[in-house]
């Protein structure tokens, strides 16, 4: 277990689970917490929550375990040999298995890009690792921000290419972490991607490029292969951070704004990729951002993020929204 030195509070939503309570927790570490995507999954009567920490100026994974009462039934945090790692997803597999995914960055010369990947199979029961992977300089990956799963023992990760054109690229894994294939979205210059959703054989994924000092958002469809069935420009300005699945369409939560304040705005499309309605949500404490969505037990949204007051202080947020927004 790592050496933790100070105090820091950050907020965790509960996905799926059957109780409506804001979760604090507290726990000895460093740096910015809530300024990272928490990934979090339910499984039977137990939340898993895989994070990140800063310490030592290093920013290192943790796993957190809490049972439907709000107990913490066990938690640790991991070492590893890597300059950083951040994990940016987590997917349950099944009641024994969860598909991890991320990141680490590293120096120049080492990996063909500055954020090399990192993926991984962890059992819950006997809290290790069964395998993990990171792709060797000669791989062009990048960073993995986003799993969905296409069939019992087939997967999609998303990653970002940080290196040559700066194009995104989704990567089909089998459950061992073999390579099936890879496909480049390429369908406008240098766009990011940062999550994806599947229904059906479709998988929509968010993305964004740089439009001067404004991020213009797109929705990408494709199929299983990874073969275009659409993208669509969005009519807003904003930088998309997750695209969460609805009953009639899909949420995208993102930020929106060139430079302070910054503020939490969510866009609602249908399955077709149509524009239903977007809002924007402001903060009088100054900026504010949201990283996470899960849907309540009373099928409602919870999201949460952090407002930023100042340079040194910062609150968690929460919010709760129906299908609405």
């Amino acid at each position: 277990m790592l050496r933790l030195i100070t105090t820091m509070t950050f907020f965790i939503s509960l996905a799926y689970a059957q109780i409506s309570k804001i979760v604090w927790m507290n726990y000895q570490a460093t740096g910015c917490v809530t300024c990272h995507r928490i990934a979090s999954v339910k499984m039977n009567d137990t939340l898993y929550i895989f994070g990140t920490f800063h310490y030592n100026n290093k920013m290192n994974p943790f796993l957190i375990a809490v049972d439907s009462s709000l107990n913490i039934k066990w938690f640790k945090a991991f070492s590893h040999n890597l300059p950083n790692l951040d994990i940016t997803a987590i997917h349950k597999v099944n009641d024994s298995l969860i598909l991890v995914s991320g990141g680490h960055s590293i120096g120049s010369g080492v990996c063909s890009s500055q954020n090399c990947n990192f993926f991984g199979l962890f059992n819950v029961k006997n809290q290790s690792f069964i395998w993990s992977k990171s792709f060797s300089q000669n791989q062009t990956y990048g960073t993995f921000m986003d799993i969905a799963q296409i069939s019992t023992n087939s997967f999609i990760l998303l990653a970002h290419r940080d290196d040559y054109d700066n194009n995104s690229v989704i990567v089909k894994i089998d459950l061992n972490g073999n390579v099936i294939y890879q496909k480049l979205i390429s369908v406008v210059f240098r766009n990011r991607c940062t999550s994806l959703s599947s229904i059906n054989d479709k998988l929509f994924i968010s993305c964004f490029f740089g439009d001067g000092v404004y991020h213009q958002s797109r929705i990408i469809a494709v199929d299983t292969l990874g073969n275009a069935i659409f993208s669509k420009k969005l009519d807003f300005q904003f930088l998309p951070y997750r695209i969460f699945r609805t009953s009639d369409g899909f949420l995208v939560v993102g930020l929106y704004g060139a430079g302070d304040p910054y503020h939490i705005f969510i866009y609602k499309i249908d399955f077709n990729g149509n524009f239903m309605w977007a809002k924007r949500y402001e903060s009088s404490l100054g900026s504010s951002r949201a990283f996470n969505i899960a849907q309540d037990w009373d099928g409602n949204y919870l999201i949460s993020g952090y407002i930023e007051v100042n340079s040194t202080t910062s609150y968690p947020l929460v919010m709760k929204i129906d299908n609405n927004g």
